[in-house]
């Protein structure tokens, strides 16, 4: 399935943003593309050309969404897999 294009981004929560810099920016050498406070657990997302689209052809394989495509992060369009097909797996759609 040549749905996705990238993560976008790949999300971890952390009790200490300034810790847990010093690990993945400064030792693993990771650049910080984006950060911001949200609520909510870690999941991942996976970059896409056109959600709509994607929404379209992950439901016809059999992955149901658990949202409707809505504006995430950074204005961009995004929807939630059913996380009960995925094992538990937070996984966000994310493109135009």
């Amino acid at each position: 399935m040549a749905v996705f294009q990238a993560f976008d981004p790949l999300a971890i929560a952390v009790p200490d943003t300034a810790a847990a810099l010093t690990i993945w920016r400064d030792q693993f050498g990771f650049p910080v593309v984006y950060s911001e406070v949200v609520n909510g657990g870690n999941h991942f997302c996976l970059g896409v050309a056109d959600v709509s689209a994607a929404q379209t052809t992950l439901e016809a394989a059999g992955l149901a969404t658990a949202s409707a495509p809505h504006e995430g992060t950074q204005g961009k369009r995004a929807l939630f897999l059913n996380s009960g097909l995925t094992q538990g797996v937070q996984v966000e759609i994310t493109g135009s």
